[in-house]
């Protein structure tokens, strides 16, 4: 049985973007934080964050959404466009990333238990289905990160969702799958 549930908001989150890439192309998933407000109360959907990008094109230079996952407080997975979709979410990275936004701010605080439940089952299998080695998951800020932002001073996706510490869940939740499909071809251990 699939643990992971996405919901679909495509045509919610009006992805107009013609802008696409072969699957083959994204080399990277890149780990952001997102926290846009509406009227002082958090944007937690991909169509509420899709609606203020559209309504304030400044933000990024393009009212394109730019990512095509978020993880929601509640944990939940939504995609507001295609997977092959270049969106503007790190400069020089676009073209090679797949942006995943989690609803926070990880500078100060950390991630809800639903969200790091999510992280345990989607990160392994996001890296797992790409053919990338753990390695191929970064945050957007992250250091040795060539021309990933504009601004030297950012912070994403913060101190409480460490790219490090990630890329171990990954290694650690990718062994775990492994050892279940050997289990489930009877392997005994």
């Amino acid at each position: 049985m699939n643990p992971l549930r996405i919901t679909n908001k495509i045509a919610a989150s009006g992805d107009r973007n013609p802008h696409r890439r072969h699957v083959e192309d994204i080399t990277h998933v890149m780990m952001h934080r997102i926290e846009v407000f509406d009227d002082g109360v958090l944007c937690d959907s991909a169509e509420s964050i899709a609606g203020q990008f559209r309504a304030h094109p400044e933000w990024l230079g393009t009212p394109d959404m730019p990512y095509p996952l978020i993880v929601t407080t509640s944990g939940g997975i939504e995609q507001a466009c295609p997977l092959t979709t270049v969106t503007p979410h790190a400069w020089k990275w676009n073209e090679r990333a797949l942006a995943v936004g989690w609803v926070g701010d990880f500078r100060t605080s950390e991630p809800t238990n639903q969200q790091a439940a999510c992280a345990n089952i989607m990160l392994p299998i996001l890296v797992q289905a790409f053919g990338f080695e753990a390695d191929n998951l970064v945050g957007h800020t992250e250091p040795g990160l060539e021309k990933a932002t504009r601004h030297p001073e950012k912070v994403c996706p913060g101190k409480h969702m460490d790219p490090v510490s990630l890329r171990r869940l990954v290694e650690v939740g990718l062994q775990a799958k492994a050892r279940e499909t050997l289990r489930e071809a009877g392997m005994v251990f």
